[in-house]
């Protein structure tokens, strides 16, 4: 068994560290080959001795070409000039709420070809949906993330196990992201401004610097709990295959490249193709951002299941064609425009009635009446024009 220590942060949240041997380990070495197997590896943080340990089950090293090591020694002088690898069974531990557990997988890290492969990496709530609605008194999303296969190359191995500092020219990884939220629960009404998925990014004290990222047949799900129809409905995206160009929290990389750039297609309910465009300013505290994208041809009766709980209208009948959309938007407005095609469109409009769902019979005799049922009409194509000014207590994507 081995132990180790992390020392404290310093001021600005960045580890100084120099992940420290324990002097009981050894007094002085002069080796040229290092092979350990099996072995169990204890991670203490010095700055809450009374947290447990980190436990990292049956690791495996081996490495040459080795500096003369002595008691005390940093594992900075340890790897710097030696070709190792690393392995071992992945570790887990509690959130600090004891929300979620965090998981991450049988690991290798490979200093000769510089690569990080990791079995899976999970975060899993420790309560249920119902459970978890019961520990809250305003509106939060409640998730659970699994991400399978990650792959990273030509990473920085010495900075990733001397200064947690991750530095990579590509990822490759697939996502399972299940997210709920309870919308029969009080609103958080306090300003979301700053929190758009960029901007949370640059507060990660982790720093990180991955060139490209690559999303391979990946599953995205949102479900809600209505407050009007109190049922469940779900949104979801699977087959998700996407590239993310400059994902990066690191001040000087940022400098010389300020956008994020995600280009994503998925199959959107399982019932259409859906392509998108992401452009992401990383170094704006207005949170400028760019959206453009488009969706293919599907039976608008497919919806219902979305939005009957969601948004309480029933598709009767109507075939949708093609749906193209652009958004330039920052912190407090959004702007551009949307085309949708379709034929034949039918809707009601529903009402929550003793505990039912049942049909308005005046509002849908008024929605079908003011609603045009095709477009183009006449030959006439008709795009409608964004000017949104953003409620600040709603998240980026309300």
């Amino acid at each position: 068994m081995l132990t180790f220590y992390t020392k404290p942060k310093n001021d600005a949240g960045y580890s100084n560290s120099e992940i420290e041997i324990d002097n009981n380990y050894f007094d002085e070495a002069q080796v040229n080959k290092v092979d350990v197997g099996n072995t169990k590896i204890l991670i203490y943080n010095k700055a809450k001795p009374g947290k447990a340990p980190i436990v990292i089950n049956h690791v495996k090293f081996n490495a040459s070409e080795i500096q003369k090591l002595h008691s005390g020694t940093n594992l900075k002088n340890l790897i710097s000039n030696s070709n190792w690898q690393l392995s071992g069974d992945g570790f887990s531990f509690l959130t600090e709420n004891s929300r979620y557990k965090v998981n991450v997988g049988a690991f290798i890290i490979n200093n000769n070809n510089a690569s990080l492969l990791i079995k899976n990496f999970t975060v899993k709530p420790q309560v249920n949906e119902v459970a978890f609605s019961k520990t809250i008194t305003h509106q939060q999303d409640l998730y659970n993330l699994e991400f399978n296969n990650i792959q990273l190359t030509d990473i920085d191995t010495r900075l990733l196990m001397t200064q947690l500092k991750l530095e990579a020219a590509e990822a490759n990884l697939q996502p399972f992201i299940k997210i709920y939220r309870d919308r029969t629960i009080a609103e958080d009404l306090s300003s979301k401004v700053g929190k758009y998925p960029q901007q949370l990014m640059q507060t990660i004290k982790f720093p990180f610097n991955i060139k490209k990222i690559n999303i391979r047949n990946g599953l995205i799900v949102y479900t809600e709990k209505a407050f009007i129809s109190q049922k469940i409905g779900t949104v979801f995206f699977k087959n998700i295959n996407s590239s993310i160009s400059n994902v990066t929290n690191i001040r000087n990389v940022i400098s010389s490249n300020n956008l994020l750039i995600l280009d994503a297609t998925a199959g959107f309910m399982g019932i259409s193709k859906l392509h998108s465009v992401w452009k992401l300013a990383l170094n704006n505290s207005d949170g400028n951002f760019e959206i453009s994208g488009s969706v293919g041809g599907f039976d608008a009766v497919s919806l219902n299941p979305m939005i009957e709980p969601l948004g309480m209208t029933s598709i009767k009948k109507g075939r949708v064609n093609k749906l193209t959309y652009n958004l330039t938007g920052n912190n407090y407005s959004a702007k551009g425009s949307e085309t949708f095609l379709y034929n034949n469109l039918k809707i009601e409009v529903l009402k929550l009635d003793s505990g039912d769902v049942k049909k308005k019979g005046l509002q849908t005799f008024l929605a079908n009446a003011l609603m045009k049922n095709n477009n183009p009409t006449n030959g006439v194509t008709r795009t409608e024009e964004i000017d949104y000014k953003r409620d600040i207590t709603k998240s980026f994507l309300t």
